[in-house]
């Protein structure tokens, strides 16, 4: 059985995931849910997204005294990262601008993995079989039940939230594969995750001293720790992730991790107080199912 250096086995020789594993991947989805409403208790999202960052950067520093450097052949998909999540990251802020959290997150979350889908077919020549269409079919009904907003007993597509959610999902699935190359890369995943949070957060910093220093400042002045605290979330859940593709096949995992949909929806209501509309709840659990098709096919 060939081995990688971090103690994960080559993507071609996994075994079938072992209950730790599960149980991390578990974890971890709601690790993701968690940091995400985080972004709506105390600032705006577009600052809260920087302030995260810059506490995720000084948590993979203090990580980073433990795992050490990444091995340098990852440095240019670390680059490609960093610019890939800085559109991530605003296009995040944005997002949650414009619509609550248990409308966005379903949104950016179930759509990505059908990008990545429809992507495959110019790209590698991968036509999805009739269970994957099916899937995609069932993805796209949850995402417009999600989208749809009624006001004053009218019913439109509330084009902001599906905008901006849409931009998120389509980075999801590029610094996915980036770092999926990167943190085999690296010689472990622990380490690279550290390094590319360090990044981040200098980018997002930067480009937040930019766009809105004046915001920024006083938000890190008054809730730095909440920022610590989150970009540690942040840090370990992807952290945990890119661990366990390295130890169990990817798409298991990946099917895994969209489990954080339903706890998103949890944290928003109990967290954010954000009401659960029946067409909202309806949408979340049909794109579930529909990825749990698309992964199963």
């Amino acid at each position: 059985m060939a081995r990688r250096t971090d103690g994960g086995v080559a993507a071609c020789d996994l075994p079938a995931m072992q209950p730790d594993i599960f149980i991390a991947i578990i974890a971890c989805a709601a690790l993701h849910a968690l940091w995400n409403s985080f972004l709506k208790i105390k600032a705006d999202p577009a600052v809260a997204t920087t302030m995260l960052a810059v506490g995720g950067g000084i948590a993979g520093t203090g990580l980073l005294c433990f795992t050490g450097m990444p091995d340098p052949r990852a440095l240019p998909f670390l680059a490609l990262s960093v610019v890939i999540h800085l559109f991530y990251w605003t296009s995040l802020g944005k997002a949650y601008a414009a619509g609550d959290v248990c409308r966005v997150y379903p949104l950016a979350r179930g759509a990505a993995p059908v990008i990545t889908t429809l992507l495959a077919i110019p790209l590698f020549g991968e036509f999805p079989s009739a269970h994957a269409w099916a899937g995609i079919a069932t993805v796209t009904a949850g995402v417009f039940l999600i989208a749809i907003k009624r006001d004053a007993g009218t019913v439109e597509l509330n084009r902001d939230t599906l905008k901006f959610a849409a931009m998120v999902a389509v980075t999801i699935p590029a610094y996915s594969l980036v770092d999926g190359y990167g943190g085999r890369l690296a010689g472990s995943g622990f380490a690279y995750t550290a390094f590319l949070y360090v990044c981040n957060g200098w980018a997002l910093l930067a480009y937040g001293l930019v766009k809105q220093r004046a915001a920024l400042i006083e938000t890190l002045d008054r809730n730095w720790h909440l920022g610590l605290f989150t970009g540690s979330l942040s840090l370990l859940s992807y952290a945990v992730a890119i661990w366990a593709m390295s130890h169990a096949p990817i798409g298991l995992v990946a099917a895994l991790r969209e489990t954080s949909i339903l706890f998103a929806l949890g944290f928003a209501s109990v967290l954010l107080k954000e009401r659960l509309r029946f067409a909202g709840v309806a949408g979340a659990t049909l794109v579930l199912s529909g990825l749990v098709v698309i992964r199963m096919a």
